[in-house]
Parts: C-alpha cells; sequence; structure tokens
C-alpha cells in the first residue's frame, strides 16, 4: 500500500536548468524526508514518471489509486491532472480536498 500518490502533469516537472531537478522532484523529496521523521520509517510515495503531460492516465495510475491513503494533486491547466482528480475522488469514500499553497 502507498502512502502518498503525487500527482501532476510532467510538464510542471520540467527543470529551469540543466543542472537542477524540477520542482515537484524537489518537492517529493523534502516532503519524504519529513514525513520520515514524523513516521518513524521511509513513506512509500509513488508518482508515475512516464506518462507525458498530452497522454490519457492509463490503468496503472487508476489501480494505485485503489493502494493509496493519501493524495497530493499538483493542479495545472492541463487536463490530465484534471482527469486524474475527479478519477480519484469517485474510488474514494470520505474524500476531502485540501489546498497547500508551495512557494
Amino acid at each position: 500500500m502507498n502512502d502518498l500518490f503525487i500527482s501532476y502533469a510532467h510538464i510542471d516537472d520540467l527543470p529551469i536548468s540543466e543542472d537542477q531537478k524540477g520542482w515537484i522532484t524537489e518537492f517529493q523529496r523534502i516532503l519524504e524526508n519529513r514525513l520520515a521523521q514524523l513516521m518513524g520509517e521511509k513513506p512509500k510515495i509513488w508518482r508515475d514518471q512516464k506518462l507525458s503531460g498530452s497522454d490519457i492516465f492509463d490503468e496503472q495510475i487508476v489501480e494505485q489509486f485503489k493502494n493509496t491513503k493519501l493524495m497530493v494533486s499538483i493542479l495545472s491547466l492541463r487536463p490530465t491532472a484534471k482527469n486524474i482528480s475527479s478519477t480519484f475522488a469517485g474510488l474514494v469514500v470520505g474524500f476531502s480536498w485540501a489546498r497547500v499553497r508551495w512557494p
């Protein structure tokens, strides 16, 4: 079971310069470290790193929804992130939204 699923459009994780990582990759690293400190063990975080921003998400992602305790959806104007969030909301009982601002 995944502790966390991060949903995002891959174009949003493109690095600004060649020597940097994308901000979503950095966000995951920081979140993973902080959760490990709080949980006392490394959390299992899943995010699809293969689909491009224009791909329609596949069954593998939908299956991850069923095996995830918490979803962090990084919304953008691209339709993929909206479609994934809507599908996840439809699969989870007791689903609620929390809005968090990142720098």
